[in-house]
């Protein structure tokens, strides 16, 4: 329901890409729509209106303020605020036109693969590592140890729980690297959550004034467990992973049929 009680099925927005530039707000490399961005809208219509002459056009007036303001990009932006509703429902699709209902959450994103693909690859460090530990040879392990950044004290006994540790951890991030891949929800969540906890036991040990610099806390991991949340945490990351669960009925009765523009 539209805002003023208009139902409708799709909401559209249409602007033509006419460069590349800078947002003037972030800086960052983005597309310049056309000023005026209601010539796009009205093209639209009027080409759908001249293909499919059943197309009924209803033009709500006035439904956004008409301005002259800035998008988020900083580029300026044109409108008279009326809302253009195409209704097709008179139109009859052919049968050859009717496809299976596709959705673009199936598509796995680029944020899943990347927090996958950093979980499975710091698995892989920590699985060596602790094999390392435990196959380490008895003459090495009176006193400290200190390999790739990690130092045990206490022994062998100190050594090889160490190792089992480290062993988990690292097998642990491969199965939810590999779960998080093929798109499941409690292993989005369990690795952000290992993510939280080891940033935080990160900026807790640094409070104390631990001076001890660690495989696990350590400033690249940190970084690369920030960037894991914010990957994870994403829209596209979070759809991907809960799709299927939300499902509108609608789509398995009749299709869409009216589209605001």
């Amino acid at each position: 329901m539209l805002p003023g009680g208009y139902a409708v099925d799709w909401l559209a927005a249409g602007t033509y890409d006419k460069s590349v530039g800078l947002s003037l707000f972030t800086l960052q490399v983005t597309h310049k729509i056309e000023e005026n961005t209601d010539i796009e809208r009205d093209y639209i219509v009027q080409t759908v209106s001249a293909a499919t002459p059943e197309v009924d056009v209803d033009v709500i007036e006035n439904f956004a303020t008409g301005y002259h303001s800035r998008n988020g990009g900083g580029d300026l932006i044109i409108t008279d605020g009326n809302l253009p509703i195409i209704d097709v429902r008179r139109v009859e699709v052919a049968e050859i036109a009717k496809v299976e209902h596709t959705d673009s959450r199936d598509k796995r994103p680029a944020q899943s693969v990347f927090g996958a693909g950093v979980a499975f690859f710091r698995g892989l460090v920590l699985v060596p590592v602790a094999l390392i530990l435990l196959l380490l040879p008895a003459q090495y392990l009176q006193g400290n140890v200190d390999i790739e950044g990690v130092t045990v004290e206490g022994g062998r006994l100190a050594v090889i729980v160490a190792g089992s540790v480290l062993a988990f951890i690292g097998l642990v991030d491969i199965a939810l690297a590999v779960a998080v891949f093929v798109g499941r929800n409690w292993a989005r969540i369990l690795l952000m959550l290992s993510c939280v906890l080891t940033t935080i036991g990160a900026f807790i040990g640094n409070a104390n004034g631990s001076e001890a610099v660690t495989l696990a806390t350590s400033l690249p991991t940190v970084g690369l467990n920030i960037m894991v949340l914010l990957a994870l945490s994403s829209h596209r990351a979070r759809e991907y992973a809960a799709r299927g669960r939300h499902v509108p009925k609608r789509i398995a009765g009749r299709p869409y049929e009216q589209a605001a523009i």
